[in-house]
């Protein structure tokens, strides 16, 4: 039997939406989430790409590392990478780890396209 997709991208306009649908950053949500993400961002051009976090409540230290990768190689095609939907034991985490200084945030994802909006 084959394994749930751990992460849904979402067709947007303006972003590659990718919705993360497990509870934790787990090696197998980690891995999916960096294959799919590339290859939804592969298929458009310079659009922002919003991670979904809502149904995630924990992010282990290598899930951490994941997000800088990701961001780190979003970043580097000139794109903004953006979290949404963060709950509050993973916004905690994010604070802990001073990541949430590093990493763009917004409550919801509409938030974040409004935001989108306003700066172009």
């Amino acid at each position: 039997m084959s394994e749930p997709n751990a992460i849904s991208i979402q067709p947007h306009a303006e972003a590659v939406w990718a919705i993360i649908q497990h509870d934790s950053l787990d090696e197998t949500t980690i891995q999916q989430m960096q294959t799919e993400v590339a290859a939804a961002a592969a298929q458009t051009s310079n659009v922002p790409v919003i991670l979904d976090l809502s149904n995630v409540g924990f992010i282990p230290s290598n899930g951490l590392g994941s997000l800088v990768t990701l961001m780190r190689s979003v970043k580097k095609e000139g794109r903004r990478f953006i979290l949404v939907g963060l709950q509050p034991e993973v916004r905690a985490t994010l604070a802990l780890t001073h990541l949430d200084k590093l990493l763009e945030i917004y409550p919801r994802f509409e938030d974040a396209l409004n935001r989108l909006r306003s700066v172009t």
